[in-house]
């Protein structure tokens, strides 16, 4: 009986002994610790450009390792996500790791996820810091840093003479308007070119008060073929000025039917200073419409700088022009000198007088806004004005020949041969006249002035005009033109004008 007691004990107790648990690794013998179970992973959600991975806790982990694009992470937590992702497949791997060391890191699992990715546009946000009477600070900040950009301040009224109008853009979104006025913008050598992509603040100095202005950014990308991008833009306004200046009088003013003289006396002998005529009824228009016509007088000097062939030169028609026209001190001046038509009798025009900056790069900020202007109007003459009389064309061994009559001597005879324009009725009409209609368009524009004996002939015996149909086809050629224009202008010496036209056939 004892034995079989004894018996039964020892088997029992090696019962007790078998449900030891197993997972209970032995810390005397560390290749006995137990093997974490690895994480199973799933992708959670997905979006453009990121994904978040899940997996449910591991028993006995007290912490995760997710391996990205070769940079391992410390969790603690049991997702994982990323961001900013361009489109492509990625690999995510998770291992289940605990500080006990009794246990074992698990092994990896991983998972793929596709992401479709999605452009993130660069934006550029511009904030005006100040605004003064002449002056303003704008910082630019791009919000992904480090593509290239452009920006600058420039004042609202260049935009509109250069008929690229804010409104014709919305802000950040590219249009064919947007497009033209990028390509506009980056002709002109002063811009603010921010290579590295950083924020940067562009201080202003020479503005003109209570007057519309534009900040404006862009990326820029100079690789050839690279696509335009959209602009941004904000406007402000100068705040008004408290005194009116004017830096310029005027004196022994002289006028005449087509000329007229003033002498200018300036307050800084040792500043440059330039004048340009306009019609006052342009004028005017400018200044009412938000325009403005310092813009317009540099577009004018622009316009007789190109004429020159000043672009070769200096680099840049208008600085060409202002280096070499640019006057210092009291002058007697002709107002006519600077003027894009020639000055009329019985007309009101205004001469404006303005300082610029004889070495400043910036092509729209060479000016000082603050201008001077003297108003005036031209004597009525009491001439008639020449009749000019054209006769039927008369064509001869492929040349077509007019004979030509003035009713009076001329001072000035011209005339053109051009091709009709396949929308002559809109421009050649008899209110435009002649003259006006092949201004504002052309195909063929051959412009000849008639001098010496011949233009005393055009008064008593009459002159003859002729063009080789040669040219006139070769001019025409690739389409179904098949008429071409003569214009005759003359002027007689009051400066009144006439002119006259003939449509005719060369095929």
């Amino acid at each position: 009986m004892k034995k079989s007691l004894l018996s039964v004990l020892f088997i029992s107790l090696l019962a007790i002994a078998g449900c030891k648990p197993t997972e209970e690794p032995s810390k005397d013998d560390p290749n006995n610790a137990n093997k974490l179970a690895a994480p199973v992973l799933r992708t959670e959600s997905v979006t453009a450009n990121g994904f978040t991975i899940a997996w449910d806790a591991v028993e006995n982990a007290t912490g995760y390792v997710a391996s990205f694009e070769g940079e391992e992470q410390n969790l603690t937590e049991t997702t994982v996500s990323y961001t900013n992702l361009a489109k492509g497949e990625y690999m995510v791997k998770v291992k289940a790791v605990s500080s006990d060391e009794n246990y074992k890191d698990s092994e990896w699992t991983g998972v793929t996820v596709k992401v479709e990715g999605e452009v993130v546009p660069n934006n550029i946000a511009i904030e005006v810091i100040s605004v003064g009477e002449k002056d303003a600070q704008v910082q630019f900040v791009p919000n992904n840093g480090g593509f290239p950009y452009y920006a600058r301040v420039m004042d609202k009224a260049t935009l509109i003479a250069a008929k690229y109008r804010i409104e014709m853009m919305e802000n950040g979104k590219r249009t064919d308007e947007s497009d033209a006025f990028i390509q506009w913008l980056v002709m002109f050598p002063h811009k603010e070119y921010v290579q590295d992509g950083s924020s940067v603040t562009i201080s202003e100095d020479n503005l003109l008060s209570n007057a519309d202005y534009v900040a404006v950014a862009f990326e820029y990308d100079t690789t050839e073929g690279a696509e335009i991008p959209a602009i941004f833009f904000k406007e402000f306004k100068t705040k008004e000025a408290s005194t009116t200046v004017s830096h310029f009088t005027f004196s022994n003013k002289q006028i005449d039917f087509t000329t007229a003289t003033v002498k200018v006396t300036p307050d800084d002998n040792n500043k440059y200073w330039c004048h340009y005529l306009m019609r006052t009824e342009d004028f005017n228009k400018y200044n009412q419409n938000g325009d403005h016509p310092i813009v317009h007088a540099y577009y004018g000097f622009n316009n007789l700088g190109a004429e020159e062939a000043l672009y070769e030169q200096y680099g840049n028609n208008f600085i060409g022009f202002i280096r070499k026209y640019a006057l210092k001190g009291e002058q007697t001046i002709d107002a006519a000198r600077f003027a894009n038509y020639d000055i009329a009798p019985e007309t009101e025009y205004t001469l404006l007088v303005m300082y610029v900056d004889y070495d400043n790069g910036d092509v729209t900020n060479i000016y000082d806004w603050d201008y001077s202007s003297w108003e005036f109007k031209t004597l009525k003459p009491d001439e008639d004005a020449p009749v000019i009389t054209i006769s039927d064309p008369i064509i001869e061994n492929g040349v077509v020949t007019f004979d030509v009559k003035t009713s009076q001597s001329t001072e000035t005879l011209s005339y053109v041969f051009s091709l009709k324009s396949t929308e002559h009725d809109k421009y050649f009409t008899e209110e435009n006249g002649w003259w006006k209609g092949v201004r504002n368009f052309y195909m063929l524009f051959y412009k000849h002035y008639i001098e010496g004996d011949d233009l005393a002939a055009a008064k008593t015996d009459g002159i003859s005009l002729s063009m080789n149909i040669a040219d006139l086809e070769e001019a025409a050629e690739g389409s179904d033109i098949t008429e071409a224009v003569l214009i005759l202008e003359a002027t007689n010496s009051q400066g009144v004008v006439s002119n006259n036209g003939v449509l005719f056939s060369f095929k």
